[in-house]
Formats: C-alpha cells, structure tokens, sequence
C-alpha cells in the first residue's frame, strides 16, 4: 500500500504493482519446476493475490476516469464563460466607440452653442485663468488671444468693479450672483455700461473648479433711460406750468415761451396767429422785448435767425398759429426728436387751452342770452340742486315773491317748517313738490297748483312747472329748473303761462341741442382731421402721426419697419379719359383692395392725390417686397370698370442711418421713381437702387 506520505501518483503505484505481480508469476513457474508440492502452493497463494491486485487497480482506474470527467466538464464551463466574457467586453467596447461618437457630438454642438450666444461668457478656473470664451466676449471686450491669462488683468479690472472681485469670491463658495451692473473702460477710449452674471463650475463629483461669467451690454438701454429721465422732465417742468390755476392764460404763456427757449438754448419764443397768410405776434419772449406784440412778424425770412423749432398750434382740427422757437446762432447738431415731440405737446396744450377759451366764450355768450331770456320773461324762474339751494331766480320771482335777489336764494322751500298748501287749503307734502318729484323721478311736473306762504302770513298761490336738469351721460338730475306764475287771475293769465311755457321749453331744448350739436361737431372734427374723406382712409396727418409712432416703437425695441409709396400709373390720363367721378371711383375701389388685403397692424393712407401709403410694422424688406408684389398682382388682376388699372410701387425699410421719417419716405420716394421710371406697374425696394447719401434732418 501507499505510505501516507507518499507522493507517487495513483496510476504509477498501480503499474509497479501490474510489473511486481508479472515478476512474481515467472518466480512461481520457475519454483513449480523445482517442486510440485511447493508449486501448488505457490500458485493458489500467488493467484489469490494478483486477483486482488487486479482489482484493485480497476478500482483506482475507475476513479481516475470520473475524476478525468468532473475536470473536462469544468473546463468546458470555463471554455463557456471565457467565450462570453469576451462577447461581452466586444458589447462594451462597441458601446463606448458608440457613447464617444454621441460625446464628440454633444460636445460639437455646445461649442456651436456656446460660440453663438449673444451673452459674452468667459469661463476661468479658481485661479482666474481663463480657460475658454465666445465670439459675443470677444467683441464686447475686444481681445481674442486670452487662454490661460488672467481674469483680473484682462477684464475685470479690480479699480473699475470692485464688486466683481466680491462676487467671484461667493462663487468660488458655492454662491451664484446676478444682476451686477458695473462700467468696463474698453480700449477705444469709450465706457460700455455691463450687466454681469456669474455661476460656479462644478465637476462631476460636485467640486467646485471655476466660474462662468455672463455679460450684457446695457449702454443703449441706459442711454435710452437717461432720455426718458430728461423727457419725463421737460414734461413735469410742462405740466408745473400749466397747471397752476392761478396763473392766467398769457402767464403761463410768458412762462413756457421763456422755459422753452432755456431748455432748447434758444433766445426767441413767439406764439403767433395766421392772419390772411401772415403771421402775427400773440405772444413773444425775446431779448430786451425786440419783438412787439401784434405785429406781423414773418420769422422764416427775418434777419440773422439761423435755426428755428416750431409746431402748428391746431383749434378744433385747424390751424390756429404757430408756436416757435429761434435762435441767431448756428446749429451743429440737429434736435432731438424729444424736443421737437416737447415742442408739438406744447402746441398741443395751447390750441386746447385756445379751443377751451373760446369754448368757454360761447358758453358765456349762450349763458348771457339765457340770462337775458329769463329776465324778459314774466313769469319767475328759479334753479334749484339737489341740495335745496336756489342758485338762479330771476326778476319776475322777485316781483312775484315780494322778495329780494338774496332774500329768495336764502329761502330753503324744502325746509320742514316751510309747508306749502293745496288748492283745497291741506298741507302740501314736502315729497310731493314739483321740484322734489323732478329731483328724484327725473320727470318734469305740469301746472301744479301750489299756496306758498308769504313772510306776512298770506298765501302767494302760484302755478308751478318744474323741469329737471340732467348732464349729458349721466342719468340723475343735478338740478331743476322751475317756472311759476301768480295765479291770482289765472283766467286772464292761462294763454300767457302757456306762451311762456312754451318759450321757455324752446330755450331750454336749444340749450340743450347747442350742447349736444357742439359735442357732436367735435367728436366729428377729430375724425374728420385724420380721416380722408373721398377714400375713408387716414389723411396725410394720420399717417405722419402714426409714422411718428412707429418709428418711435421700432427704436425703442429694435423691430423692423418698413413703408411702401405706390402711385396709380397714368392717373391723370384717365381722369382726363374718364372723368374726375371715374377717377374718384378708382381711388375708392383702390383703398378697399388695400383694406381687404391688409393686416390689423399695418397702416393705409391716401398720402395725395393717385398716391397712398402703406406702413409695415415688424416687417423687413423681404416682407415689405412680398406685400408690395401681392397688392400690385391684385390691382393688375381687379376688374375696372373703364380699363385696366396698374399701380407702381416703391418701398423702403428703416436703416440705422436713417435720422427721422423724412429719410423713410424719401427712399420709398425714390424707389417709386425707379419704379415708374423702370416702365410702371413695378416693385423697386430702395435697397436695389444704388447707394446714395441718406438726406440731412431738416431743422
């Protein structure tokens, strides 16, 4: 058997004992031949133990071979595994390729990202060097070579904007900080007025690495600011003066001419009225009073007046005068639109305050011929409020009362101790007064019989007709109007009471319908003014009015703007061809085609005669150009009831050079003539037309 420390292999120690038992067979034959008795023995004892050997070793074979098979099978798992391992890491290897295509993707597209903000971003680790910047950094700051240079070296100069330099610090704690305004020196010379944002940058287990810095060029925005500021100023400094109750009209007149001429550096104010074409001095503020009120004073050719500011003064819809502003010395920079705005709403308060004058003239006027009606009546007339205060009587009331003027104002007929009485001699209630009833019904009461006692005691029977007064709008009384005669010898007196009745009804509905006309004629001279009569579009005055405001909206908020001018061709020949009303007819059917196809925000006007104006907001000259194009398809394409009809189109968009309206037109004026002169029936936007010089403001 194997000793316990043995190290031989089974499978050997089984072959040694195959070999010692072969040996042993021929040393068993050959002691056979020696002896039979011995032999015998020898080979029952010998046989007995090679079978046991023999065994044995199929024993230990059978082990070795299961042994073989349990070691094949777990290296055919292992063979397994190993071959879905390395399926597995292909997956993986394949998958990342794939995550680093999608990464070098992203990464492209934030840098396009990133490189097309219109914020300038700079982003710089906790030492201040910055590490990477967008196109939009580059031009605020105008540098472009900055990786790896210093924050606080570059941009952010810690003398210019201490509070960056704080700011930075809370970020690199954890902190985000917004909304810091600060003044950056550019290197031209010239201050940009930024709005700075800064967040940290944190990497992926959370630590804080750097800062990213967003900044916002907010000059134009504060210059628009400080505008504003000054206009709201000039129109407070407007309002103080026009608003002081105690001044009169030419005091407040002396001071605006006087404040106008200080603020616009101007030594000449003038309100003057247009009187058979000439203009003549209402009012003057001038040097040493050079200027004499009422004479004719035509500034436009007076000598040594270089620069002039003035505005129409309007009156009901019509030119009333000129208010205007002179000076003798030149001009270098032309005014701001602020004040040439300042000067209109000046104009614009004085024609109110002129139409207010005379308004409150022919009020005075109608109320002197009331008066003079009610003092020739014989019957009394009092106007009484809801107070029961008796604000107007008239003689006759006096005679009638046995009262004086103050006496019968100081009376209070809704008194309680006051009781009036009836035809049968009962008490009058107080509710049911004719004056009473008017108040609060808003009814008129007819010929109601009252006794009203006198200060001696006897009763003053009178025939009273009350009728309420109510303002335009408003649906209760704030007043009555009554009427009342003695009927003492009411017979005699019926036709009388009754004539005078009437008169007074007549009166008071003129009143009444004067009133009512006047507010009506105003109502329709305001739409008159802006209003063209013949096509129902905006006049002339509409549309300089709304380019005015358009223009204004399109700087304030940066939008597009743009205006077309199109002109009938041979407008003329076919007025002459078919007459003025043909021609009328035309202009007509011309507006409603340019209703029809209009936008709610666009504008139409008739500009003068066979021209009409159309103002695109938010519209570019791409779009101006389609709109012009389908309004001339469409007016070529309508049906006429003479001959065709064409229509040549000009059109032109706001530029930043352009200084005010005037420069609007006179592209889109231009471009109409290339239009017509390029054979009619034509759109030419201005920016085809070769580059001329953009016309000066006009002072």
């Amino acid at each position: 058997m194997r000793s316990k420390n043995s190290f031989i292999p089974r499978w050997e120690t089984s072959g040694l004992l195959l070999v010692g038992a072969g040996t042993y067979c021929l040393l068993l034959i050959a002691l056979l031949a020696l002896t039979q008795f011995t032999a015998a023995i020898g080979l029952g004892v010998g046989g007995l133990l090679l079978f046991m050997m023999l065994l044995r070793g199929r024993q230990e074979a059978a082990c070795m071979r299961a042994e073989l098979a349990v070691q094949q099978e777990s290296m055919r798992v292992q063979q397994v595994e190993r071959e879905e391992s390395a399926r597995s890491l292909a997956q993986m290897n394949q998958n990342l390729a794939q995550m680093n295509t999608l990464l070098a993707q992203a990464s492209g597209r934030f840098q396009e990202l990133f490189q097309g903000l219109p914020v300038a971003c700079v982003c710089y680790n906790r030492q201040g060097e910055i590490m990477e910047w967008n196109r939009a950094f580059e031009r605020l700051y105008e540098r472009s070579d900055l990786f790896g240079q210093s924050i606080w070296q570059t941009i952010y100069v810690p003398t210019e904007a201490p509070q960056i330099a704080e700011a930075v610090a809370a970020v690199m704690n954890g902190e985000s900080r917004e909304g810091i305004e600060w003044t950056h020196k550019r290197g031209n010379g010239t201050a940009a007025q930024l709005h700075c944002s800064i967040f940290p940058l944190r990497d992926a287990e959370g630590e804080i690495t750097g800062a990213i810095s967003a900044d916002v060029n907010i000059s134009a925005q504060h210059q628009a600011e400080q505008a504003l500021r000054a206009s709201e100023e000039r129109l407070h400094a407007l309002y103080n003066t026009t608003s002081q109750q105690e001044l009169s009209f030419e005091a407040k007149m002396e001071l605006l001419l006087r404040r106008g001429g200080e603020q616009f550096g101007l030594e000449i104010g003038l309100l003057t009225r247009q009187i058979e074409g000439q203009e003549k001095v209402e009012q003057a503020y001038s040097p040493k009073n050079s200027i004499a009120l009422g004479a004719l004073y035509p500034l436009q050719n007076a000598p040594g007046i270089n620069v002039t500011l003035s505005a129409p003064v309007r009156v009901s819809g019509k030119v009333w005068g000129t208010l205007c502003f002179a000076g003798s010395h030149s001009q270098s920079v032309p005014f701001a639109s602020g004040d040439r705005e300042m000067v209109r709403l000046m104009a614009q308060w004085i024609g109110g305050e002129i139409g207010r004058r005379e308004a409150d003239e022919a009020v005075r006027e109608s109320e002197e011929r009331f008066r003079s009606a009610i003092a020739s009546l014989s019957e009394g007339l009092i106007v009484m409020d809801t107070e029961g205060v008796i604000h107007v009587c008239n003689e006759s009331a006096e005679q009638i009362f046995d009262l004086t003027r103050g006496e019968v104002q100081k009376w209070k007929p809704l008194n309680p101790s006051y009781v009036a009485r009836r035809e049968d001699g009962s008490p009058f209630p107080q509710g049911s007064y004719p004056l009473v009833v008017s108040l609060r019904s808003g009814r008129p009461q007819r010929d109601v019989v009252m006794g009203l006692p006198r200060p001696d005691g006897r009763l003053l029977w009178v025939s009273v007709n009350s009728n309420p007064l109510i303002r335009p709008g408003e649906e209760s009384p704030y007043a009555v109007v009554a009427t009342f005669s003695d009927i003492t010898e009411r017979r005699r007196d019926e036709d009388k009471i009754a004539a005078q009745m009437a008169q007074i009804k007549t009166y008071t509905s003129v009143l009444e319908s004067q009133k009512k006309q006047l507010e009506v004629a105003n109502v329709q001279l305001e739409e008159l003014a802006m209003c063209d009569g013949l096509t129902g579009l905006g006049n002339r005055r509409a549309f300089t009015h709304r380019l005015e405001l358009e223009m204004g909206r399109a700087s304030r908020y940066s939008t597009p703007l743009s205006l077309i001018i199109l002109d009938v061709d041979h407008f003329k020949e076919y007025n002459d061809t078919y007459g003025h009303l043909a021609g009328d007819e035309v202009l007509k059917h011309l507006a409603f085609v340019l209703k029809e196809q209009g936008r709610e925000t666009d504008f139409y006007a008739r500009y003068g005669g066979e021209e009409f104006a159309v103002l695109l907001p938010h519209t570019d000259s791409v779009g101006a150009n389609i709109v012009a194009e389908r309004l001339r398809e469409i007016i070529e394409a309508s049906e006429w009831p003479c001959r065709p009809v064409t229509a040549s189109f000009g059109t032109s968009t706001l530029l930043p050079a352009m200084q005010n309206s005037m420069n609007l037109i006179a592209h889109a004026d231009r471009a109409l003539y290339a239009a017509k002169a390029a054979g009619r029936n034509q759109t030419v936007h201005a920016l085809s037309l070769a580059a001329e010089a953009v016309p000066t403001q006009k002072e």
